[in-house]
């Protein structure tokens, strides 16, 4: 999630266990019964007890993890190419197959 700060800055953060100077962008799940737009609102206030407004929908990357020693990792990108997205676009989390 990038989130604009003024003067064209990004919000950031770190953990203790990180190395000195990392900073990352803030991330979360989505949940089965929310859409994208929803896990949105709700990880950004839980990291940072903000609350966003959405000006466009870039990209939804997905994985998916077996907790075995064979483990697959499947990533997914997908891309809406409209400025913006609604509720009920369908971008719902899936489960797993």
């Amino acid at each position: 999630m990038a989130i604009r700060r003024p003067h064209d800055r990004l919000l950031t953060f770190t953990k203790t266990f990180y190395p000195q100077g990392v900073y990352r962008l803030l991330t979360g799940g989505v949940e089965f019964h929310e859409t994208v737009l929803e896990a949105l609102h709700r990880e950004v206030y839980e990291e940072t007890g903000l609350q966003a407004s959405v000006e466009r929908f870039l990209a939804c990357i997905s994985y998916h993890a077996e907790e075995d020693k064979d483990s697959a990792i499947r990533f997914t990108k997908k891309r809406q190419k409209a400025p913006g997205f609604s509720q009920g676009d369908g971008w719902r989390r899936k489960p797993s197959e």
